[in-house]
Parts: C-alpha cells; structure tokens; sequence
C-alpha cells in the first residue's frame, strides 16, 4: 500500500469515529407515572442531549379516551387544565388547576437538535392519575347480625379507583379496629365481620383516606344470640277456681324477637 492510500484509509477511519461520537444521543425522557391531586400541580422534565449540544424540546399528550397527539404551546388549556411550558432548554412541563379530564392521559416528550427529530417512545410515557377526594356513602345506617354468623356491611366509594391510593380506618365506639389477621376486613365495597360474636354490637365508623382528602360512614350493628338460660317462674299450689300465672324471661340481654311456646305434659298449650 502507498503511503498516500494508507494516510487516505486512516482519515476514513478517523472521520468514521467523528461521525459515529457526534451522533450519539442522551436522552433524559420523564417516565415515572405521575400521580395529582384534582386542582393540584404537577410536572415533568425532558433534557436530552446530543453529543453535548442541547435540542429543542416539544411536548404532547395523548387524550385517554383516544385520539391525536395535543401540541403543547405555552399557556394552553388542555383536558380543562393550564399547561405551562417555558421557552428555554430543560424547561418543564407544567400542570396547574388539574382537572379529572386530565386523568388517564399519556404524556410525551420529542426533541429536535436541528438534523433529526427523535418522539419519545409509546411505552414509556408516563400516565397521569389525577386523584379526586374520596366520598363513601351507604343507604344503611342501623344493620344486625347473628352471633356466629358472618356479617357484610356494603357501600360505595368514589373518587377511589385503585385501592393500594387509599387507607381504610374502621372504628368501633370511637375505638380502632385491627383489620390485619383477624375477624374485620374491608376493601372499596364493604366491610367484613366474621364469626360475629355479641361484642361486635355498636356504633361502627368507615374512613377512607386519599392523597386528595378523606371522607366517612356510620352505623349501628345489632347482634343476635340465643338465650342460654329460661326462668320459670310458677306458683306451687293453687286453688281449683284460682288464677295460675307462668312467667318466662329469657336470660340474654340482646335476643331477637322471641316467640314464646307453653307445653303441658308434652303437648302444647
């Protein structure tokens, strides 16, 4: 080989090397979901590079019930919220005042660094989950149950989609009640009383609690049990022509509505 065709080969490689360090990309794209407060803040921030240089951001989202991409432009409101993006490199993107329309939108990032345009991949925008105060409700306010039996007292709550964002506390006359390993446990619909026993009856009280506020419900849970014990009272002798009096009280001090029976020599009365 020449050496004017060797120093021309070793130029080749040494702009190939140019070529291929100046193409390389940094991309800092925002990927954690983010989770707001209804009429909260929230951002994100998009600063790639190229080779050192900064580009120039852009930012879209995607509505969640479907459709095209949404420009973002400085002061815009989009999905009922005020989106604010400055002008300058690494400036973030902005939400104020959020709405529930903003709920369940994807955002995205794209960048421009003069010679090629890079859209931030579909799978790894983030979700925006905006987060309304919780509001529990039941058309219930006086429930019972019998002793040994299982109990469900149901209700509805809104502004919960997922519960791992909600906490429940359950109170029994202004007391706390375990919901860890034992008889009690509630999820977005009811709450559970296993093997109810005589000391479950009270005032119960349902709290859900959220980023966005929490909210509350109340009950009375009467418990029914079988009498353990009867006393009969009677006269020992009576008089032919007399009157004779019986009286029956069952020991519990809570039973269900009784019906009483009277035999007589294994016959009823």
């Amino acid at each position: 080989m020449s050496l004017r065709a060797y120093i021309a080969e070793v130029i080749c490689i040494w702009i190939s090397v140019i070529v291929s360090v100046a193409g390389q990309l940094v991309d800092n794209f925002p990927t954690k979901d983010v989770t707001v407060v209804l009429g909260g803040t929230a951002q994100l921030s998009c600063t790639p590079t190229i080779d050192g240089a900064r580009t120039t951001v852009a930012w879209f989202i995607s509505p969640p019930k479907g459709g095209g991409d949404i420009i973002i432009i400085n002061n815009q409101t989009v999905l009922g919220t005020l989106v604010f993006v400055g002008s300058e490199y690494g400036s973030p993107l902005v939400f104020t005042n959020v709405s529930r329309e903003l709920d369940g939108a994807i955002v995205g990032c794209r960048y421009d660094n003069g010679v090629t345009i890079i859209v931030q991949p579909q799978l790894s925008r983030p979700t925006v989950t905006v987060l309304s105060p919780p509001k529990i409700t039941s058309a219930v306010t006086t429930s019972s149950s019998v002793e040994g039996k299982t109990f469900t007292f149901s209700f509805s709550v809104d502004g919960v989609s997922d519960p791992d964002f909600a906490n429940f506390i359950v109170s029994k006359d202004g007391e706390a009640v375990s919901l860890t390993g034992g008889r009690f446990s509630v999820d977005l619909t009811s709450l559970t009383i296993s093997n109810v026993n005589r000391t479950d009856r009270g005032n119960y009280t349902i709290t859900v609690t959220t980023l966005a506020g929490s909210d509350s419900v109340s009950f009375y849970l009467n418990v029914y049990y079988v009498a353990e014990f009867t006393e009969v009272k009677r006269m020992e002798e009576i008089e032919e022509g007399n009157t004779f009096t019986f009286n029956c009280t069952p020991s519990a001090a809570n039973p269900p509505p009784s019906s009483y029976v009277f035999e007589r020599d294994g016959a009823d009365i």
